[in-house]
């Protein structure tokens, strides 16, 4: 039996009133639907969940319960590209229209969601497309005030990143930021912070590292404890926070950059042993498959020879491209042998930095 994965779905709040109303062609399936959710079968829920919407689709034709359905079923998550998924979702914003006065904000939360289900699939053209659409619709209904309005911009913005105009990146993600802030519907949502990632991603691709670090370090201060630190969203803005970190340091204005903001954290932060110096180190091999600049942070202790043990990878980036690279590197690294009066404590928590620096024919970093 498969997990059943789910985003927000929109269930039937039935009525008793309601259930007496409805076909029982329609409550039969629908009362399937519900019992596989509580079960946590994806399949079946899937197939009821279609099955009801078809069926008010057929018996009530245009109306509240049918886009109701149809949201039902499309909010259902797949391993597969759908199609009767995507046309349940506009089916279902085509409906929102029963909503009366709460239609235009049905409209642009179920627009929002047919906008992630192509971003979930790399349709990024549809994705693109949709994310206009919606922020289009709340410009003209007057309802930019909405999360969901920041939350289109989002969508175009990641459209920019994707290919690569980091002007645009910038500009979009800043006009999302101050919808986000000026949104009165205290909808909770994860892209504010995506557009601040974003917004990094365009100061960097404009090489403003000081004001990228500073973006990334927002997100990280916002999730710092609320998500692991391999979360997709954690992992970006914290690999991408600690290579601007290395490169300013890189260019001498590390000093500069903390006056500013910039935090000695994760993992900068970590108490270091710094008593004990390398006599051997042995430079790492790049990989064959690097395309950027990067680097490891490491963590190990020493026997009584000098070698290293325990070696752990603290923050790696570009994520899983250099860590093997640096373990290996480091079984050919020696300290000093342990002398009198050295205590295990002595010989623990060392920490350090391996740099990767690949060039252009031209010999310019790649960073």
């Amino acid at each position: 039996m498969k997990s059943l994965l789910m985003s927000l779905v929109v269930t039937l709040g039935l009525s008793t009133a309601a259930f007496a109303k409805t076909p029982p062609e329609i409550m039969k399936p629908y009362k399937e639907y519900r019992s596989a959710l509580k079960a946590g079968d994806a399949d079946r829920a899937r197939e009821h969940s279609y099955e009801a919407w078809q069926q008010a689709e057929k018996l009530l034709g245009d109306s509240k319960l049918t886009g109701d359905l149809a949201q039902n079923f499309a909010d259902i998550t797949s391993d597969a590209k759908d199609k009767n998924r995507a046309d349940a979702f506009e089916r279902s914003m085509e409906l929102a229209s029963y909503y009366g006065e709460e239609a235009p904000i049905t409209w642009l939360d179920r627009s929002i969601r047919l906008g992630n289900y192509y971003k979930s699939y790399g349709d990024w053209r549809k994705m693109f497309s949709t994310a206009k659409n919606i922020a289009k619709y709340a410009e003209e209904n007057g309802l930019t005030n909405s999360t969901f309005y920041g939350e289109a911009l989002t969508l175009k913005t990641e459209w920019y990143v994707r290919k690569g105009d980091h002007e645009k990146t910038e500009e979009t993600s800043e006009a999302a930021m101050k919808a986000f802030e000026s949104a009165t519907d205290g909808v909770v949502s994860i892209q504010p912070l995506m557009a601040t990632l974003y917004s990094g991603f365009g100061e960097e691709g404009q090489g403003n590292v000081m004001d990228a670090a500073l973006e990334y370090q927002k997100v990280m201060e916002a999730i710092d404890g609320k998500l692991d630190q391999d979360h997709p969203l954690s992992a970006q803005a914290l690999g991408r926070w600690s290579h601007m970190r290395s490169r300013l340091s890189e260019e001498g204005l590390l000093e500069e950059a903390e006056q500013k903001g910039l935090c000695q954290c994760w993992p900068y932060d970590k108490p270091r042993n710094e008593a004990l110096k390398p006599i051997k180190r042995k430079p790492p091999k790049m990989p064959r498959d690097a395309y950027v600049s990067g680097y490891s942070i490491v963590e190990f202790d020493l026997d009584d020879e000098g070698r290293i043990i325990n070696p752990e990878i603290l923050i790696s980036w570009p994520e899983d491209l250099y860590e093997e690279a640096s373990l290996k590197s480091l079984e050919g690294w020696r300290y000093t042998a342990r002398v009198a009066g050295e205590t295990d404590a002595d010989r623990q928590d060392l920490i350090s930095t391996i740099r990767y620096r690949l060039t252009d024919a031209s010999g310019n970093i790649l960073y």
